[in-house]
Formats: structure tokens, C-alpha cells, sequence
């Protein structure tokens, strides 16, 4: 059986694209509700622990900060709850940034998930034979950040020993000044190195290889039906939710056929991954 973590790599892209588009597109709080709690799953499935942490001391903090600012610039809306500073707070506004909350939350939790199974050699092999400089120069990016923010904390950690408390700004200018020049040696290795291996002098190889076959194929297939038919639907107005000036929600019946379908596909790649996880354990 394949895994959503073994399959073809087209498929896997397709997948979390879909649910990306989906989670962002669509502003309804159940589907909203029914998106946190999958992305949330499939994290949990593919970080453990590290997921967890990444859930509670960026994502969450992150997503309260949106739905708490939200009413105190946002005052649409015709159900006023109680005034602040002479604004209205309305109920409205409140739910608006409960679901804006709730899609950046699920948003974050599909990109952690995304970054452990669509891994920088699976875009290569993906994207390389369509656009390689391209392809080349966004995974180098996408790589940059995390090695960015390890090198931060080691770096800090080392100056607060010489460093005094009182003097955070001098702390400061140290990290950032380690970090400008470990940036400028990995690239001067990192270009050094391609060089040396002959990047761009040959026909471009790749060091995996990758069968498309059925289980791929009905992943895809889904994943592209769901995808265009909720935007579809969505574009032409047969289903929707509307916050201002009051609550509204559009083609209910159809939202919760497509929020079925959603959670199917989803949680049939999430159970493969489960599956072969308790095989490998029992073994």
C-alpha cells in the first residue's frame, strides 16, 4: 500500500495544494472548524511532539493575535455586543476573526505538514525538468529559513555567555552580525560546491525515482475534483458565508457534501500514514 509519504511526488503537491486552496478560499467556520482539526491530525502524524510545540507557541499565539485585532479595526456588522472607545464591537466582526484565525491556524499546520512529506529532493525532482533555475533557487530559500533560525538560536546562546543582560541591543547587533557573515560563508560553500560537482555543465539526473501508479492517480483525481468544484461553486455564488452586515450562509446542504468530501480525502491519506506506522511498530 502506498502512503501519502511514498507516493509520487505530483501527487503529494496536488494534495496539499488542494487542501491549501480549500482552507484559504472558503471563510465558513464549520468547514473552518473541519480544516484545523485535520491539518491539526495530519501534523500530529507526520511531527509528534515538534508539531505540537510548533501548535501551541507559534501557530495558536499567532491565530489569536488575528482574531483579537481583528474586531478593534473591524466595526461592520449589525449585532453590536458592547462599545470600546466610543467603536462598536459587534458580533460580527468577532466571528469574522475567529474564522480568519482559524484559516491562518490550519494554513500554518498544512505547511508543517507539507514540509515533512513534500521534502526540498521531491520538488527537484518535481519542478527541475519545468523551470530548474527556478526550482533551484526557491528550494535553496525554502531550506535557508530553518538553518537560518537554528544558527540564530545556537548564536544566541553562545553571546548571552559573554553578553550581559543589561545590554540587549549589543546582544542583538552581535547575533545579527554572526548570522549576515554565515550567510555569506554557506554561500560562498554552497556555490563552491555545486562547481565542484558540475552543476549546469550536463543533462540534469535525479537521484530518486518515482512510478506514478493507480493509488496516485486516485489521489490526484480527487484532489482535483474537490479542488474545482468548490471553486467553481464558490465562484458562481451557490455556496458561500457572509459575515457582514449580518450572518448568512449559502447552499448549506451542497457546503456540507463538499466538507465530506473534503474530510474523506484526507483522512483516507491520513489513515495510510497511520496504518503504516502501526506496521512498522509491530514489526
Amino acid at each position: 500500500m502506498y502512503t501519502l509519504r511514498r507516493m509520487h511526488p505530483l501527487s503529494a503537491f496536488l494534495f496539499f495544494a488542494a487542501v491549501l486552496v480549500l482552507t484559504v478560499l472558503t471563510y465558513d467556520p464549520c468547514w473552518q472548524a473541519v480544516s484545523l482539526v485535520l491539518s491539526l491530525a495530519m501534523a500530529l502524524e507526520n511531527g509528534g511532539k515538534k508539531a505540537w510545540r510548533f501548535f501551541w507557541k507559534t501557530a495558536v499565539p499567532f491565530a489569536l493575535l488575528i482574531a483579537l485585532i481583528n474586531p478593534l479595526f473591524n466595526h461592520r456588522g449589525t449585532t453590536v455586543l458592547f462599545y470600546f472607545a466610543k467603536n462598536p464591537f459587534t458580533l460580527e466582526s468577532v466571528l469574522f476573526g475567529g474564522a480568519s484565525g482559524m484559516m491562518m491556524l490550519s494554513a500554518a499546520l498544512w505547511f508543517y505538514s507539507y514540509g515533512r512529506i513534500v521534502t526540498s529532493e521531491k520538488f527537484l525532482y518535481l519542478f527541475s525538468p519545468i523551470a530548474p533555475t527556478a526550482a533551484q533557487m526557491l528550494d535553496t530559500a525554502l531550506r535557508l529559513i530553518p538553518k537560518l533560525s537554528a544558527q540564530a538560536r545556537e548564536v544566541w546562546t553562545v553571546q548571552k555567555q559573554f553578553v550581559p543582560k543589561s545590554k540587549k541591543l549589543l546582544l542583538c547587533k552581535n547575533v545579527l552580525t554572526a548570522l549576515l557573515t554565515w550567510v555569506l560563508e554557506d554561500a560562498v560553500d554552497t556555490a563552491d560546491s555545486m562547481k565542484a560537482r558540475g552543476y549546469g555543465s550536463g543533462k540534469r539526473t535525479s537521484i530518486a525515482h518515482y512510478t506514478f501508479c493507480l493509488s496516485d492517480g486516485l489521489l490526484c483525481a480527487a484532489s482535483a475534483v474537490l479542488l474545482i468544484g468548490t471553486v467553481i461553486l464558490t465562484a458562481g455564488g451557490f455556496v458561500g458565508y457572509e459575515f457582514f452586515p449580518r450572518l448568512s450562509r449559502h447552499g448549506g446542504w451542497i457546503m456540507g457534501l463538499l466538507a465530506a468530501g473534503y474530510a474523506a480525502v484526507v483522512l483516507a491519506a491520513l489513515l495510510g500514514m497511520v496504518t503504516e506506522d502501526v506496521r512498522k511498530r509491530s514489526l
